[in-house]
């Protein structure tokens, strides 16, 4: 059964005080079959808060970038992400599309390189539960042009069915 592990708001930076007006969400889930599930918060229309517009199978290497690919994709303005996968593929716009098979590596490629140049204008804030794979690609964010926040767990405590007990790791910061 898949679990999510990660999750990226994309939406506007607030001048003075950070944080971000999120327009969309992506989740990421990790299980048989890894996939970035991409969701639009929207004040117009309720029915489709509760629904997931596009799902993207991602490449095994590059988990991380596909994410933000696909953010670009359909959410940066007047994106080039969004043109040169358009004049590539349509089955992009499918509820599901899988970058591994859908694709050829050396398209892939050329969209990472293109999103590692574009200067992204949104604010990308990734959050990692303790154990998402995607920790492990974190350093290759160094190499995009972005706002950008990430938070990781400091703490954590779940009940374990199997040891019929409580497990807990890390410790919750007091301030007085």
């Amino acid at each position: 059964m898949a679990a999510n592990t990660a999750f990226m708001q994309i939406g506007q930076s607030h001048p003075n005080h950070g944080g971000v007006h999120p327009e969309a969400m992506l989740s990421f889930s990790e299980g048989d079959r890894p996939a970035w599930q991409l969701r639009y918060f929207s004040d117009r229309d309720e029915d489709i808060n509760t629904k997931f517009s596009h799902i993207w199978i991602p490449t095994r290497g590059h988990t991380l970038e596909d994410g933000l690919l696909m953010a670009a994709c359909f959410l940066e303005s007047n994106s080039p992400i969004h043109d040169m996968i358009a004049s590539h593929t349509r089955k992009f716009k499918q509820p599901r599309f899988d970058l591994s098979k859908d694709i050829e590596g050396q398209f892939h490629q050329k969209l990472l390189n293109l999103l590692q140049e574009a200067t992204l204008s949104k604010k990308y804030v990734i959050h990692l539960l303790d154990r998402s794979y995607l920790r492990k690609q974190l350093g290759s964010l160094y190499m995009y042009s972005m706002n950008l926040e990430v938070t990781m767990s400091i703490y954590r405590r779940e009940f374990s069915s199997w040891g019929n007990d409580w497990f807990t790791q890390g410790a919750l910061p007091i301030v007085h």
